[in-house]
């Protein structure tokens, strides 16, 4: 494994071209915005391309050598640097007509599982007629440095935060490089969009909303001013991203006038580990895929028997709530018909904290355990 020099990064082009759709590739390989690792100095056949949260394979997919250095990488020092910086999660993107998703998902199964979560990509064509109009008191505003200097304003951390993400190395950075527009009302930022990444003549771009004023129509607003800003820069080809269960972000999108060109899948993980196994054992569990659910909820209680460290890291497990996941693996188990192993988990669930009765006599999924076992577990809360 090499990692390449900035000078060298264009010689993988070709390699990614099936990831155009990702702004952010053209992005680290273009505008120098990131790490790029080969398996041949010379003629690369095998590449992944590293951008602070989001990791992108391409070539050659049985190259073991390559993929084995890589994952160990990824795994001591591309992990450690992501959490340093206090990111929560990453995504790895491929080409879903390649081989990668399973490749990737088999050598990290048991070192950092990964999920397989479907997103959606939007191309702008053109506008919809649609209410600009403000309601009184309210105006918008493009992201300057007297904006980011006025720390009075309700949300401007999570603007300034924007300007740290993948395509931009802080608020100079983005100042000079990218653009923003945001919707104020008195001292409170209302919604924002900025620039994810800028290319040439490309761009992509997102949105947030302040929970207290969403579905009220400024999300349209703001990103139409975006819109706006990037047609009169000659900005011809603008993105937007957005995950497959984001309603709100796929309305808005076409409501302003994108246009779905495709959807696709990408691995999915956080970068806690006992998070990571809780998150995907309860979407297993959610789509009954009950043996691979009983598999994670086993792996997460491992990490809270060995790993002090990352259950105490942990953004989901709590002290009033620490009961819970032996509960849920009891749940899968007891779906697996490992009733033994169900009936244990729920006395550990007793012993950290499970005292409502119901969620042991109102489950469906223990009603094959006899009632005289279950009688016996339910008489210790």
């Amino acid at each position: 494994m090499y990692k390449l020099e900035c000078k060298e990064y264009e010689m993988v082009t070709g390699l990614f071209e099936n990831l155009d759709y990702y702004l952010d590739v053209n992005s680290v390989i273009k505008n120098r915005r990131g790490q790029i690792f080969v398996d041949n100095i010379n003629k690369p056949e095998t590449a992944c391309i590293y951008n602070k949260t989001h990791l992108y394979f391409a070539g050659k997919e049985n190259n073991d050598e390559f993929n084995d250095s890589m994952i160990e990488y990824i795994l001591e020092k591309l992990f450690p640097a992501m959490k340093e910086a206090e990111e929560i999660d990453f995504l790895i993107g491929y080409d879903e007509n390649s081989a990668w998703e399973k490749v990737l998902s088999d050598k990290l199964r048991d070192k950092h599982y990964l999920g397989v979560e479907r997103r959606r990509h939007y191309m702008f064509n053109e506008f919809n007629n649609v209410d600009l109009s403000l309601p009184e008191g309210y105006e918008i505003r493009k992201i300057d440095k007297e904006l980011i200097d006025n720390k009075k304003l309700e949300n401007i951390d999570e603007i300034i935060e924007w300007t740290h993400t993948e395509a931009w190395t802080g608020i100079d950075d983005f100042l000079k490089n990218g653009f923003g527009f945001c919707i104020i009302k008195d001292d409170d930022i209302v919604s924002w969009s900025l620039a994810d990444f800028i290319v040439d003549d490309k761009a992509e771009i997102g949105i947030e909303t302040d929970e207290s004023y969403q579905k009220k129509g400024f999300a349209t607003k703001v990103v139409t001013e975006c819109i706006k800003h990037c047609l009169s820069e000659e900005i011809k080809d603008i993105g937007w991203h957005c995950w497959d269960d984001n309603i709100g972000s796929q309305k808005t999108a076409e409501k302003v006038g994108f246009k779905l060109t495709r959807k696709y899948s990408v691995l999915f993980g956080w970068l806690n580990s006992l998070d990571n196994y809780l998150v995907h054992a309860y979407s297993c569990y959610q789509n009954k895929d009950y043996k691979e659910a009983a598999y994670l909820y086993n792996k997460a209680i491992e990490v809270i028997r060995i790993d002090e460290n990352e259950t105490k890291s942990s953004r989901i497990r709590r002290e009033d709530n620490k009961y819970l996941f032996y509960y849920f693996s009891a749940r899968a188990d007891a779906r697996n018909g490992h009733l033994d192993s169900a009936l244990n988990k729920l006395q550990m669930a007793i012993e950290n904290g499970l005292t409502d009765k119901k969620r042991i006599t109102d489950e469906s999924a223990f009603s094959t355990i006899e009632d005289e076992k279950l009688k016996a577990l339910i008489e210790q809360i």
